[in-house]
């Protein structure tokens, strides 16, 4: 859920959340390389997160069943290519390049534990 966590508590208001979904081609595992496409972007950048990988198909969920659908966590790598045009559909431009999901390299069952994402290169 696209919500900045660096803004979180200095807004005025909570910011809306913006889901987003990236191609299957952009997933790719622990210690591949994202690359980068040549296209005209200002920027590129990987961001550390958390992921929930959702076990079974899953349409029209309760909240009160949701964690019935959850197979576990994982590591994720949310690259974007800031900045590329045409305007139209920029955010899954952005997000759903090949390669740009590295994922992994483990997945913890769903608790209700604290996790810590990092990223080493990003």
């Amino acid at each position: 859920m696209a919500v900045n966590y660096m803004e979180d508590g200095t807004l005025p208001e909570p910011a809306p959340i913006n889901a987003f979904m990236k191609s299957p081609s952009s997933v790719i595992g622990d210690g591949d390389t994202m690359v980068l496409p040549d296209m005209a972007a200002t920027i590129f950048e990987g961001e550390a997160e958390f992921a929930v990988v959702i076990g079974k198909k899953a349409t029209q969920v309760k909240a009160a069943d949701a964690m019935n659908y959850v197979f576990g966590y994982t590591n994720f790598i949310d690259g974007s290519a800031r900045g590329v045009v045409p305007p139209t559909n920029v955010f899954y431009q952005m997000k759903s390049r090949d390669t740009f999901a590295p994922i992994g390299p483990t997945s913890s069952p769903p608790t209700r534990s604290r996790t810590r994402t990092s990223c080493r290169s990003c």
